[in-house]
């Protein structure tokens, strides 16, 4: 069995366990497309998420994933197994769900640019039920480890400016 990982940072880790899913959410702004719950079947991590964050002062800031661990209140993983979802590959999620070729090219240009593989991209366009899945956080020396579903965990978060030193 494949496992998929719905990738995320502790902001979100509270918001999916306090709705007990992870909820599709849309790309563009097409009235057509249809929201997807985006998954990734790459093991270590998913570099698409490590979007940089811009600052008060203008400068703007790349994370690798033990940074924004720390600036983001852990990074967390929901898996499941990957025959459930639809792949990204061969054009099928994009064409379920509505997207535009020239939207899914720009993603898969931008998630490209921070490391991503497209290949390895699922999604679905239900919700998934965080019942349904593996829960891991990611350690302070990049390892995963399995966590409890506990939206209350306490995480220590660090400044970006500290993080970045």
């Amino acid at each position: 069995m494949r496992m998929a990982w719905h990738y995320t940072t502790g902001e979100r880790y509270g918001q999916i366990l306090h709705s007990e899913a992870i909820r599709p959410a849309k790309v563009g702004h097409s009235a057509e497309e249809r929201a997807i719950a985006w998954f990734s079947v790459r093991q270590d991590f998913e570099p698409s998420l490590l979007k940089p964050l811009v600052l008060d002062s203008g400068a703007v800031l790349h994370f690798t994933a033990l940074q924004l661990r720390a600036v983001k209140g852990g990074v967390f993983r929901f898996g499941i197994a990957a025959e459930h979802l639809i792949p990204w590959r061969g054009e099928a999620l994009r064409r379920v769900a509505g997207l535009h070729y020239l939207v899914s090219r720009a993603l898969e240009r931008d998630g490209a640019r921070r490391g991503g593989r497209p290949w390895e991209w699922y999604g679905s366009l239900a919700a998934v039920p965080v019942a349904s899945c593996v829960v891991e956080s990611m350690d302070e020396d990049g390892a995963w480890r399995s966590c409890a579903t506990d939206a209350n965990r306490p995480f220590a978060v660090s400044s970006p400016e500290a993080v970045s030193r």
